[in-house]
């Protein structure tokens, strides 16, 4: 996998930046990143701080609280919309943090969008969850290797970078793993890298992956063997 290959998991200065939780890019205008910063309260605060300048470019990455196990500790109480009781309260917990998870990425969008010149935004889940069942944190289940993600991309960036734009859209539906972020980020940073493998990131012409050789779960399931998968 990408990941292993260049992350030291001795090293906690770098590894739980890989950690557990979904996540968020956001970029800001400009070429080139000489600005970082990095939170997981899921607070819009978060954006607000004085290391983020908006007359510079930056890079902030944030990790969210996610959907976990105990689902009803992931959402402030108003947000409460389901309730489930059949079911120890799981499946409706699991979405009243999925919805608190949107409400969180659109604020972060749309603070980012009004005050931080933004040009790219990233947000992919970790892992999937069964919120009938508690969690394992071996699980290798199919299903548990289904996340979301999506990009954005400015009206200014697509100008500047017609090329990746043009490539993303072609790709929007081909297969992808988060074992393939550091290619994708670095792809749309245009980030220089003796550890990037082009061919690995949809960014590029020629992305070699598809539904017959994409393997998730740390390299040990088949993206086709999803019986569920409908194409």
């Amino acid at each position: 996998e990408e990941i292993s290959k260049i992350i030291d998991f001795t090293d906690r200065n770098t590894c739980v930046l890989f950690g557990d939780g979904a996540g968020a890019i956001v970029v800001s205008k400009g070429t080139g990143i000489f600005a970082s910063y990095c939170n997981s309260s899921g607070n819009l605060e978060a954006l607000k701080a004085p290391a983020i300048n908006k007359n510079e470019n930056n890079f902030i990455v944030l990790h969210l609280i996610g959907s976990h196990i105990d689902y009803n500790n992931r959402y402030p109480q108003e947000y409460q919309k389901w309730t489930d009781p059949n079911v120890k309260g799981r499946v409706a917990d699991y979405k009243n943090s999925l919805l608190y998870t949107d409400k969180v990425l659109q604020s972060f969008f749309e603070y980012a969008q009004q005050n931080l010149n933004l040009d790219a935004f990233i947000y992919c889940s970790d892992h999937g969850a069964d919120p009938t069942r508690s969690r394992n944190a071996n699980e290798n289940r199919i299903l548990a290797l289904r996340i979301p993600m999506f990009i954005y991309l400015s009206d200014a960036y697509k100008t500047t970078n017609p090329d990746i734009t043009q490539n993303l859209s072609a790709h929007k539906n081909e297969f992808f793993s988060n074992d393939l972020l550091y290619n994708l980020v670095c792809g749309i940073f245009n980030v220089q890298s003796n550890h990037l493998e082009e061919n690995e990131s949809l960014t590029s012409s020629n992305y070699k992956f598809n539904i017959k050789n994409l393997k998730v779960g740390l390299g040990q399931k088949n993206v086709q063997d999803d019986p569920d998968l409908k194409l």
